[in-house]
């Protein structure tokens, strides 16, 4: 009786820290899947006002500087700074957005990608490996390249991870403080601290007792997933942003499946925490669907940001452009720039 009680405490212990994790998930999704800010964005820029010699006929500030582009044609440039009247215009789309940052998404999809296999072929392919290096140069070595391989994965995204959710420079005033691009960025580095952190305790032999022992891997699994369902959501919003409907849906499917995931671990959780005594094909469903849940989402995860690489560097090969066919800044001292005949 002393030692089922002990369970009880302790899987109310996980209860606690798991019950957050279904909260967060909740309003989390709610929250995101009501609005689309933007895909309205984007048919608000596409409906810009022009007067009859097509100039703007509306307050458009500039995307750089701020300035009133009201006056100038969509093809024209900013007499401040110089910057494409078309980014501030159609600022909701990459390829008339920041080309830097632009060039930095595409960059860091290529690390994503370089990271994941990395990863796959040390999860895949490690142990065979390690078994036949295991022969010519010893256990120990074998271990420890594959060992290397992982953390090379692991280092190579969570760079990728960075480099995609670099701030926009045209926004970052505008930004909120607890975004979906910074918890996108930071909980999976805060997530991945916390695995160094037990690995380094497990190395190191340090016995940790009571709830420390298991408020880390609580506290890591919980950061991973909020983490995991900002990252969709980020994915959506540069999908929208291409535009892309197709990858928006799948970004969408990717977040209901990891919340459907998360519901029946969280479900499994509060039974246990509860002792409520569940019929063993029950609990066997639960697992099951939990596990299948996180393997699908994983992979749907994988193939979508795999898919997101050649729209987006083509979107940044279309800010590139763009920009180059600004005019030099010697030029801005205030009078207004020729409009290029570029194309729209």
């Amino acid at each position: 009786m002393q030692r089922r009680a002990r369970c009880g405490d302790h899987s109310r212990g996980v209860l606690t820290g798991i019950h957050p994790l279904i909260s967060v998930c909740g309003r989390f999704v709610a929250g995101e899947l009501t609005a689309m800010p933007e895909q309205e964005e984007l048919v608000v820029s596409d409906k810009l006002l022009l007067d009859a010699d097509g100039r703007i006929d509306e307050d458009v500030p500039c995307a750089s500087c701020s300035y009133n582009l009201r006056g100038l044609g969509p093809e024209g440039n900013c007499p401040e700074c110089a910057g494409p009247v078309l980014r501030s215009a159609h600022s909701g789309l990459l390829r008339f957005s920041n080309p830097k940052w632009v060039n930095q998404l595409a960059s860091g999809i290529r690390w994503l990608d370089v990271g994941v296999i990395c990863g796959l072929l040390a999860m895949i392919f490690g142990p065979f490996a390690a078994w036949l290096l295991s022969a010519i140069m010893g256990e120990d070595v074998a271990t420890a390249l594959v060992v290397a391989l992982l953390a090379t994965g692991v280092a190579v995204g969570l760079g990728g991870v960075w480099k995609v959710t670099v701030p926009e420079p045209d926004r970052r005033r505008t930004e909120v403080a607890l975004s979906i691009r910074r918890v996108a960025r930071t909980a999976p580095t805060l997530a991945i601290t916390l695995g160094l952190f037990g690995t380094a305790t497990n190395l190191w032999e340090l016995n940790l007792t009571g709830r420390v022992a298991w408020a880390a891997p609580v506290a890591a699994w919980v950061l991973v997933q909020v983490g995991w369902l900002a990252w969709l959501v980020y994915c959506r919003r540069l999908a929208w942003r291409i535009p892309h409907k197709k990858l928006a849906r799948d970004a969408c499917t990717a977040l209901w499946v990891v919340v459907a995931a998360n519901g029946s671990l969280g479900m499994f959780c509060v039974l246990e925490g509860l002792n409520v005594e569940m019929p063993e094909l029950a609990a066997t469903v639960l697992g099951a669907a939990a596990v299948v849940g996180y393997l699908l989402a994983f992979l749907m995860t994988i193939v979508l940001v795999g898919r997101h690489r050649k729209p987006i560097s083509q979107a940044a090969r279309q800010a590139a452009q763009a920009d180059a066919r600004k005019p030099s800044a010697q030029t801005c001292d205030g009078a207004p720039i020729a409009q290029s005949s570029g194309e729209q």
